[in-house]
């Protein structure tokens, strides 16, 4: 799951997170965080693709897509909300991994959209409940035939603006991300699946008990020292009697935090002055 936090630093810059649920652990894992003040697909791209040299220079391995790999393992599965840049910037990250396909059929093999999401958008928009009720099924579908019945019937509401709807979740990558019967993903993997991004919100309510609107840097050791104490906490022991001391000095961390703050208002006050 791929997702990006607001709240968590101060300013224009926000966090692009990699996150996937841990089973054998019941854990929510990160695998990378971005820091970025921007937001178009660009931008995007480059973050993918630093993420995959990053993966790369870690493992020593190639990222494996199950899509394009011949021997069928990798990341079968990426689940994202509605952001159009997200999912372009995505694409071509893909397709820089492997060309043999367009950068739009990646997102076909690869990509669900959030169901949560997009149940949401429906809910908070201004159509009839009539228009809001059959755009609900379009999760549920079974057919290809079902789908044009669905946008033939809200066609015939005639709801306003109703047209520019149908025309963006026809737009084959959303469409595909919604219904499995037009995406290329095994059915599988589909069903097997999250279809809801509810892993990387459930994270970000957790790490933000830390603090919101932080400045970079103290946000970046709040997010270590989680990472850290989660790891401690499933760390699997060598026997019943050994514990793991899961507490960190509380004190320590705090000084640490004013060290931080000060060292920022410092370089902060420089900047003024100079």
């Amino acid at each position: 799951m791929v997702d990006v936090s607001y709240k968590c630093v101060f300013g224009e810059m926000n966090e692009f997170e990699f996150n996937a649920y841990d089973e054998d652990n019941h854990s929510i894992v990160t695998f990378c965080r971005i820091f970025t003040n921007g937001s178009d697909f660009k931008i995007y791209q480059c973050m993918f693709t630093t993420f995959f040299e990053v993966y790369e220079d870690l493992t020593e391995e190639k990222p494996s897509f199950y899509h394009f790999n011949s021997e069928k393992k990798g990341w079968a599965a990426i689940i994202v909300d509605f952001d159009k840049g997200q999912a372009k910037g995505l694409s071509l990250a893909l397709n820089s991994l492997c060309n043999s396909i367009s950068a739009e059929q990646h997102l076909l093999y690869i990509l669900k959209s959030c169901s949560i999401h997009f149940e949401r958008n429906i809910r908070n928009s201004k159509y009839k409940d009539e228009s809001k009720f059959l755009m609900h099924q379009l999760l549920k579908a079974k057919t290809k035939d079902d789908v044009d019945f669905i946008f033939e019937q809200l066609e015939t509401i005639g709801d306003e603006k109703i047209h520019d709807w149908i025309t963006e979740y026809q737009t084959p990558w959303i469409l595909a991300s919604l219904n499995h019967n037009y995406s290329l993903m095994d059915y599988d993997i589909w069903m097997t699946t999250p279809f809801d991004t509810n892993v990387s919100e459930c994270l970000y309510t957790n790490v933000n008990r830390e603090g919101t609107q932080l400045r970079l840097k103290t946000a970046i050791f709040h997010k270590n020292k989680s990472e850290k104490r989660k790891n401690i906490q499933i760390q699997k022991l060598p026997n019943k009697r050994q514990k793991v001391n899961v507490k960190e000095n509380d004190s320590e961390f705090q000084k640490r935090i004013q060290e931080l703050k000060y060292k920022e208002r410092k370089e902060e006050l420089e900047r003024i002055t100079n």
